[in-house]
């Protein structure tokens, strides 16, 4: 019996179609447990893990998430929760890029892990061997002192600068030169020594630029050119890029939010300072770079890195549960609007990870919380966010809680809470930073925050009978109003 072509090619579409169906359930298998089972760092009355993601990135105002989980070295996961752009009402899907922020440390000292196994730097050298037009001013130092890269991935070079603040579209952009001089435009103090180089530990995005200076004094290019063929295309990161002047808002990217859900400037901030903090990427893309560390470190055919490369990564570019027999390693980043963290470890000599991204500068606590629920949901292990702690609910008196409402000043300086009900929780917002928290009230006078564990207490003034509010039974805040 003859089938007709128009057939046929119904009959392929329709199994096409059924392939593609038959993927995405396998793919998000288990996400309704993950969605519905978010857990706080404080259990009120036995109940946690029992949390929305909706409910909470409304809780925490945070617009969008975007989420990528691997296990048995299998994508399992990929998916995005709400807006990328909250005045066009544009969804986040699981292609959608965000800024990946101190997230881009690791990704550089993969580069340079590269580079060691080529021959074309040490570790273990004087960095200024390779600088070129500036070098570390080791004048205030002794003639031994050097800093060397071991160093500066590892954060134990000595030199100063911890973060960067980024630019607004309308400021010049620095170049490395005046950015490592502090000089204008940029708008960072210098970049120098400010201990002995090995002699304590000190977080330094200064170092990371130091050595994006070195990437590209020693292989004569561009950094962000020099990232893509070192590592970007080799692992198919084909979502992710370093561009200090990237401002297409066409494409699938989240812009940054404040606190407040205020847009960040004109959309992000740009950061120069690409090897600290400089990277666009997806969950996904981190994911593959997760990989190749466990494909590295179970020495898989055509892995990218040696085992020893691997086990150095652990030691200088990553956070580790534990350094002499690491099992579980983490990284995360914050930048104007954006934060982000990663989980991975390999078992079995299968690789296991999971990466979440936000575009809110009030999204710490959010991952945490979705970090854990995949944590419980595939039974890993979860080292790098406090242990749940319980808390029993004790109220005697049916006071509304509307009599805290007021501004809450600390002796005459500029920290000032403002506190309000917000249903059966208080509202508490910062002055000075614009964060704000919400707080369970677990006895008539003490509050707690849910994800950072702080305890707010009310007590009265005998003088006037003005509530005094007391955080973490240390600074006391007079209301003033």
């Amino acid at each position: 019996m003859k089938v007709s072509t128009k057939l046929m090619s119904l009959l392929l579409g329709l199994v096409i179609l059924a392939c593609k169906s038959d993927s995405i359930s396998k793919m998000n298998i288990g996400i309704e447990k993950i969605e519905n089972g978010l857990i706080t760092t404080a259990s009120i009355n036995g109940k946690n893990g029992e949390y929305n993601i909706y409910k909470r990135m409304e809780y925490y105002g945070v617009p969008g998430v975007s989420i990528s989980v691997i296990d048995k070295d299998t994508f399992r996961i990929k998916k995005g929760y709400g807006l990328r752009n909250i005045e066009q009402k544009d969804s986040i899907d699981s292609n959608t890029i965000f800024q990946a922020a101190s997230v881009s440390k690791p990704i550089t000292c993969f580069a340079i892990l590269k580079m060691v196994e080529s021959n074309l730097v040490s570790l273990d050298v004087d960095v200024n061997s390779y600088l070129k037009n500036w070098k570390i001013d080791y004048s205030n130092y002794k003639d031994s002192t050097r800093v060397t890269l071991r160093q500066l991935l590892s954060h134990k070079s000595g030199l100063s600068v911890g973060g960067f603040q980024g630019y607004e579209n309308k400021d010049s952009i620095p170049n490395l030169i005046s950015i490592l001089n502090g000089t204008s435009p940029s708008n960072n103090t210098p970049v120098k020594l400010k201990f002995q180089p090995g002699s304590d530990w000190s977080y330094s995005g200064g170092g990371y630029v130091v050595i994006q200076k070195i990437i590209e004094d020693v292989l004569q290019e561009r950094y962000s050119d020099a990232m893509d063929s070192i590592v970007l295309k080799p692992l198919k990161m084909d979502s992710s890029f370093f561009d200090p002047t990237f401002a297409d808002k066409n494409k699938n990217v989240a812009l940054g939010y404040n606190y407040d859900r205020s847009l960040v400037g004109s959309g992000w901030r740009f950061y120069p300072e690409l090897a600290a903090a400089g990277l666009w990427t997806t969950p996904s893309d981190i994911l593959k770079f997760i990989v190749a560390i466990g494909d590295s470190l179970n020495k898989k055919p055509n892995s990218l890195l040696t085992a020893d490369s691997a086990k150095e990564m652990l030691d200088l570019g990553l956070f580790v549960d534990n350094k002499e027999e690491p099992t579980v390693f983490s990284f995360r980043g914050t930048n104007k609007g954006y934060r982000c963290e990663f989980i991975g470890f390999t078992k079995n000599g299968e690789c296991n990870g999971a990466m979440v991204m936000t575009n809110s500068y009030a999204g710490r606590y959010l991952i945490q919380e979705i970090l854990r629920s995949i944590t419980r949901q595939y039974d890993w292990r979860y080292p790098f966010a406090k242990e749940p702690v319980e808390f029993i609910q004790n109220l005697t008196n049916n006071k509304p809680i509307h009599q805290f409402s007021g501004d809450y000043q600390y002796a005459d300086s500029k920290f000032v809470f403002s506190v309000k009900p917000s249903d059966s929780l208080l509202l508490i917002e910062r002055h000075w930073n614009g964060n704000f928290s919400y707080l369970t009230q677990i006895s008539d006078s003490l509050f707690i925050d849910t994800s950072t564990l702080n305890e707010y207490k009310f007590v009265y003034n005998q003088e006037n009978r003005n509530p005094i509010l007391i955080v973490n039974n240390k600074r006391e805040y007079k209301k003033i109003k």
